[in-house]
């Protein structure tokens, strides 16, 4: 019966993630910010989901945060994401991501085409990331360690991977750009999934080096910014193949968002949109983002979510971690005793 696993690989292979194996569902978006962008996003950290794309994104955002998302995506399948990200000492913050990708029920069959009941399958990543600042004020650093679980039907493979990233950032005027970024991250290295049938898979481990920036920068235009995204995404297993992402944003007064992409070099997607909006509230900014893929052959990709950014609170972090240690009342009494000695020496 072991030959069933083999059948129920090859149905969820014929609905993964582009283009050929299941464990591509790590190289699918879970922010609607950045698919609306093409997932142009190595270098632009915008919020928490940054911890999927470049963990050195984490120390650079200055805000608690929380995001949840739900992605309807091609053949039937879904994506739930949820992700917090809390601040730190030393321009550090630590975050963790939760993602499930699930298949709808499905009849299965062995390879003498009994049939073997209706079974799901399922993919489970969860990332723990830190990032903080390296250099100067411009240049972060991170890492993420990921858990990854697939399930299908009664078979369960386990694995781990970590990713490094790199992120400079100059957000004074670079040339004529204004808030250039440049990101580099290796992400999805790892040990390999043992399928059913004494078969590994490979986890889809690649490089990706990207630059962003607002090329509106006129102070006439000053509630209008038009940033310009651009990633190459470099497979290193498997494929080797190299991947472009180019993605649009416009804002007006950080308040509404238009957004626009496409990926070069995919079997289905190509053209994706988006839309944000930024609600600000004395103690919390409410973000809501959408985003749209279009698909040639299947149905069209949609993913909602919700970003809560708290309070900035990294000035107040770094006064607490500036100020000295409040002494336990042991060290006060030896204190004073050592006092009291050198007092009746004298």
């Amino acid at each position: 019966m072991k030959y069933k696993y083999l059948i129920l690989f090859s149905v969820f292979l014929l609905i993964a993630p582009m283009p050929a194996f299941p464990q591509d569902s790590l190289l699918i978006g879970t922010s609607a910010n950045a698919l609306g962008m093409a997932d142009a996003w190595v270098s632009f950290p915008k919020d928490i989901n940054i911890i999927n794309y470049n963990p050195a994104g984490l120390g650079y955002l200055k805000h608690d945060q929380i995001s949840v998302s739900h992605e309807q995506w091609i053949a039937g399948l879904n994506l739930e994401h949820v992700s917090y990200m809390k601040q730190l000492p030393d321009n550090s913050a630590a975050g963790i991501s939760a993602r499930i990708l699930y298949t709808p029920e499905f009849e299965a069959f062995d390879r003498d085409e009994n049939y073997l009941g209706k079974v799901r399958g399922s993919d489970i990543a969860i990332t723990l990331g830190y990032g903080r600042l390296i250099l100067a004020r411009e240049h972060f650093a991170g890492v993420n360690i990921k858990y990854i679980q697939q399930n299908l039907g009664d078979y369960t493979s386990i694995s781990s991977a970590i990713d490094i990233g790199w992120l400079s950032c100059f957000d004074s005027e670079f040339y004529f750009i204004n808030e250039f970024k440049a990101g580099l991250a290796a992400r999805n290295f790892g040990i390999n999934l043992k399928k059913a049938g004494d078969e590994n898979e490979t986890l889809p481990a690649c490089i990706v080096l990207g630059a962003s920036g607002n090329i509106l920068n006129v102070r006439s235009l000053e509630d209008h910014k038009l940033f310009l995204s651009t990633d190459t995404l470099v497979r290193v297993v498997d494929e080797k193949d190299i991947k472009i992402h180019l993605g649009v944003e416009y804002a007006f007064r950080d308040f509404f968002f238009l957004r626009t992409g496409y990926k070069i070099k995919y079997d289905l997607n190509g053209f994706t949109s988006g839309l944000g909006i930024n609600y600000s509230l004395p103690a919390v900014d409410l973000v809501l983002n959408y985003s749209l893929v279009l698909n040639e052959f299947l149905n069209n990709n949609h993913l909602i979510e919700i970003v809560i950014k708290f309070a900035d609170n990294r000035a107040k972090i770094d006064k607490q971690s500036s100020q000295p240690k409040e002494k336990s009342k042991k060290e006060k009494m030896q204190e004073i005793e050592k006092e009291f000695d050198n007092y009746l020496e004298e």
